[in-house]
């Protein structure tokens, strides 16, 4: 295209070696596939996919896998597509220390 107004900085010279396949466009978010993490304890449609073992179309379908290896009823999993919504209750005051000593047992649900 022609412009009117010459720009202060012109390409002295042509590229040498132009990209001849660029990439494609980065996956969408609905079209990401859900795999286990953790050791087969929870599932996630992130950028942390360790590169072996199934894909699954939906969080359901994982979850499966998740529940028969844990025997839990219960799935976690990371949902790199959802934006978490905001706590009702934030913290007023923040906890300078934290507790130098660890719990006896783990905690049952997620804090």
């Amino acid at each position: 295209s022609i412009s009117l107004t010459p720009t202060l900085s012109p390409t002295l010279s042509p590229t040498l070696s132009p990209t001849i396949s660029p990439s494609v466009s980065p996956t969408t978010c609905e079209a990401r596939k859900w795999f286990t993490i953790n050791g087969g304890t929870a599932c996630s449609n992130g950028d942390d996919y360790p590169g072996t073992g199934k894909r699954y179309d939906f969080v359901k379908e994982c979850c499966v896998v998740v529940k028969l290896i844990t025997g839990s009823n219960t799935c976690m999993y990371k949902d790199f597509c959802k934006t978490p919504t905001p706590t009702d209750n934030p913290t007023v005051t923040p906890t300078y220390y934290p507790t130098v000593e660890s719990t006896v047992s783990p905690t049952v649900s997620p804090t």
